[in-house]
């Protein structure tokens, strides 16, 4: 039986990346409908047109709609999240998994502007799709939500002091939740990846920085990046009935790079 087969679904950072390998998994395993989200609205577009070209949810008639949203926007995400239950009568999946990345900065020379900023998208954002989902979800009695930390969640990235505050917190705020909201039903985890081959950790040319590329030689076992599909797998599973006795857990899909 197909993992998600007959859920409606939200995905967050959709538009290219684990968010966009996320959505095809989705539809692929049953989905009746994927929210395919991103700040970037030709990216979502172009996941969408993925996920049509791919005979939608399995081949089962699933549908998928873009959505141009910044998750640092409240109004926005509560709009989005009320438009999809309004439409589809529920949300019963949520992947929030939009995320933001700034070159490497000696903690003594970091911006504020770059703090607030990475706080805001990686952290802000996550909070308020969680606040809104978990509004709907409460009064179905049911859900499941999914969060992208990271490996730096639990291990500081070299030169990445807020991106590590932030992630560190997106596990907060999933704890807090799996706790709070057990007995109504809703289940809450966080999937932490390493360095996966995405647009992220690529330079604006697509060629892989410098930085990444020492970051492989010191913490993959294999010295190369993880595919966003990997980590989509695991997200995928978290979010479905398969995994019904799983809450408030964070897992690292890295390769075992955090045991270097």
């Amino acid at each position: 039986m197909a993992l998600v087969a007959g859920k409606v679904v939200m995905v967050t950072g959709a538009g290219s990346g684990i968010g966009r390998a996320a959505s095809l998994l989705y539809a692929a395993e049953g989905a009746s409908h994927v929210a395919i989200v991103d700040r970037d609205g030709p990216g979502a577009d172009a996941t969408l047109d993925l996920l049509r070209s791919s005979g939608g949810s399995g081949g089962s008639g699933g549908s998928g709609v873009s959505y141009e949203v910044d998750v640092t926007d409240e109004v926005a995400v509560e709009d989005l999240v009320d438009g999809i239950v309004e439409e589809h009568g529920r949300i019963d999946v949520a992947f929030n998994n939009a995320g933001i990345s700034h070159p490497s900065t000696p903690f003594h020379e970091l911006g504020r502007y770059a703090w607030e900023e990475m706080l805001a998208v990686n952290l802000t954002g996550v909070f308020l799709c969680m606040k809104h989902e978990l509004r709907h979800m409460v009064e179905a009695g049911s859900g499941s939500i999914v969060n992208t930390s990271s490996g730096a969640g639990v291990v500081p990235a070299p030169g990445q002091p807020h991106y590590t505050a932030a992630k560190h917190g997106v596990l907060g705020l999933t704890r807090s939740a799996a706790s709070e909201y057990v007995r109504a039903g809703i289940r809450c985890n966080a999937v932490l990846p390493g360095l996966v081959d995405t647009p992220m950790i690529a330079g604006e040319d697509g060629v892989l920085s410098t930085r990444a590329r020492e970051a492989l030689k010191r913490y993959t076992p294999t010295g190369e990046l993880l595919q966003p599909e990997q980590v989509a797998a695991v997200a995928v599973w978290l979010s479905s009935d398969a995994a019904g006795a799983v809450n408030g857990q964070s897992l690292v899909v890295d390769g075992g790079g955090i045991l270097r």
